[in-house]
């Protein structure tokens, strides 16, 4: 099960964002405020629930949100 955590910078439950850091970071559809997903391709599922790519030899999208203001930091920085 997918789950979405509240907060800030650590939700209600007292958990976190699903993720460290995350350059794709897009708003889902909610009534109930903001609700991020990274859609970051990664290596390593680290998520709740995650979402393997076809193909992709083991790539994966995290498919847990985390609703509120800030997504969170971007991994890579731009010059």
């Amino acid at each position: 099960m997918a789950a979405v955590v509240r907060g800030s910078k650590k939700g209600e439950n007292g958990k976190g964002r699903p993720w460290k850091c995350c350059d794709k970071a897009v708003p889902g559809p909610t009534t109930e405020g903001q609700v991020w997903y990274c859609m970051d391709k990664v290596d390593k599922c680290t998520c709740n629930r995650c979402f393997e790519l076809e193909g992709s030899h083991r790539y994966y999208y995290c498919l847990d949100g985390y609703q509120g203001s800030d997504p969170g930091p971007s991994c890579t920085t731009h010059a």
